[in-house]
């Protein structure tokens, strides 16, 4: 399938452009377990929090905290962003062939977003480190909304800060439910990420299927 006449390409980040959703969950596992003193596993990760925003997902683990010395949301996100940058000081898990993609379509002239329910101070450095984050035209992070995914509130940002007015010109790379229901309830095209995923199948949930990101999929969206 092609997507033509498109004005704006938009990636989540966790997941999707950086292959790195493996490392953001030991570390909300770890945090969980050690300061708030609550025990997660990969199946409940998986199925409560996988594609929700960090804030959402800490102040839900916050709430289930027995203690009353259990930090506030915002200083386990400060404590969650020191972790990832740690994690990932040595591995880029945004990947060459992703990259690639990215300066195709720059090169092309589609406008450029990530739309991430992480924090701006472990997006922005990540994006740095792989030598990408200029390559954006905006950035909406966390912070940004009030309703994380699946709200389309970050999307519906995301192209008022690019000057869209059409959202069904905007595709939008996912690889989690609460991601793909946001980029539906946008109007935009949600093109479903499949690499490193759960193993459920989120393909009704898509326009197009992907299994991972590379250069040739700017083939996809350039005429």
């Amino acid at each position: 399938m092609q997507l033509t006449d498109l004005d704006a390409v938009v990636f989540d980040f966790n997941g999707t452009l950086s292959d790195d959703e493996h490392v953001l969950a030991q570390l909300i596992i770890q945090l969980a377990h050690e300061v708030c003193r609550v025990d997660i596993d990969q199946g409940r990760y998986a199925r409560d929090f996988l594609g929700r925003s960090d804030i959402e997902i800490l102040a839900a683990i916050r709430a289930e905290a027995d203690s009353p010395d259990v930090p506030t949301t915002r200083e386990l996100i400060d404590v969650l962003n020191h972790q990832y940058l740690q994690a990932i000081a040595t591995t880029h898990f945004v990947r060459p062939e992703a990259a690639a993609l990215l300066h195709r379509l720059n090169d092309a002239d589609v406008m450029l977003a990530v739309v991430t329910g992480a924090g701006r101070d472990a997006v922005e450095p990540a994006l740095h480190m792989a030598g990408i984050l200029d390559i954006f035209d905006t950035v909406v992070t966390g912070e940004d909304v009030i309703d994380g995914k699946p709200s389309p509130e970050g999307l519906q940002l995301a192209i008022r800060r690019l000057d869209i007015s059409d959202p069904s010109r905007v595709a939008v790379f996912e690889d989690s439910a609460p991601g793909l229901r946001a980029v539906r309830a946008a109007g935009m095209i949600p093109i479903l990420l499949t690499q490193g995923g759960t193993g459920d199948d989120l393909s009704p949930l898509a326009t197009v299927v992907v299994s991972d990101l590379g250069p040739d999929l700017a083939d996809l969206v350039l005429r």
